[in-house]
């Protein structure tokens, strides 16, 4: 992608201007809607950071389960709290008209194996990725492009990491950046927004994207010098929107500032 259509991009979002991702283009306001559910609920259950919202969902679980809970009290189930948790989650998810079942925990031991009517495939938390199962500080909520450029740099080789960035959807589109891995011979993606790592062919069903760029760990290694220059000349506020310029356009930045012709040009652009 050029540098001039990587700014027309952050200029439609910044306008509100930005269209859906192909995949959904046709989808009609309902269907959208239940997307927004699933995703609200994949979310919740990863992460589960809100408590307040997360335990009203729960009741109102509780409430529209009854004959599921009635058999487990006539049956004499006990059910401790870790226990209670999981089946409402799983019943959450079930209750969904897109979603057909879920199981597992969202560990990476044992992720969630969901079956919907977009697919098949398994999640679970991103944190278990790191050393003692803690997600890294380096990392910052809604800071997708500076995260995926952290990732790239980070991850090991072995893992095939690459970043992907273009049109993503999640109750309205936006421009988003998220990292590609390989895991056990199938490709993960790891979304630091929402803590989530979901097999590539799901996640880009259920959390869909338009791939407009991608930068491999080779391409990004190659082109290190000139990426930290680009970096370091950076002179705006919001340094993630400059790093969104960077992820959009990287193959054409790298060519460009490397001609030193143009390269006051490009520092320019570059620090809008």
């Amino acid at each position: 992608m050029t540098i001039e259509n990587a700014l027309k991009l952050l200029q439609l979002e910044d306008e509100n201007q930005l269209r859906n991702p192909n995949s959904i283009a046709n989808f009609s306001p309902e269907e959208l809607d239940d997307l927004n559910s699933l995703q609200n609920i994949i979310i919740m259950a990863i992460r589960q950071i809100d408590g307040k919202k997360f335990k009203r969902i729960m009741r109102f679980v509780c409430a529209n389960s009854a004959e599921i809970f009635l058999k487990i009290k006539e049956n004499d189930i006990e059910l401790d709290k870790e226990n209670t948790t999981k089946l409402l989650i799983k019943l959450t998810f079930e209750m969904l008209p897109n979603v057909n079942r879920l199981t597992g925990e969202g560990t990476r031991v044992n992720p969630y194996k969901i079956d919907t009517i977009y697919g098949k495939g398994l999640f679970f938390d991103a944190k278990y990725l790191f050393d003692d199962d803690t997600w890294p500080r380096e990392l910052k909520d809604n800071s997708c492009y500076v995260n995926s450029n952290y990732l790239l740099r980070s991850t090991s080789a072995k893992l095939k990491p690459s970043t992907l960035t273009g049109i993503s959807y999640r109750n309205g589109a936006y421009l988003h950046s998220v990292l590609k891995i390989k895991l056990h011979g199938k490709n993960f993606i790891l979304d630091s927004n929402y803590h989530l790592c979901m097999e590539e062919d799901l996640y880009l069903k259920l959390f869909p994207m338009e791939i407009l760029n991608e930068i491999t760990k080779s391409n990004m290694t190659e082109n290190e010098d000139t990426f930290k220059k680009l970096v370091s000349s950076c002179h705006i506020k919001n340094k993630d929107i400059n790093m969104a310029l960077l992820m959009f356009a990287f193959d054409d930045l790298m060519v460009r500032a490397k001609d030193k012709t143009n390269e006051q040009n490009i520092m320019d652009q570059i620090s809008l």
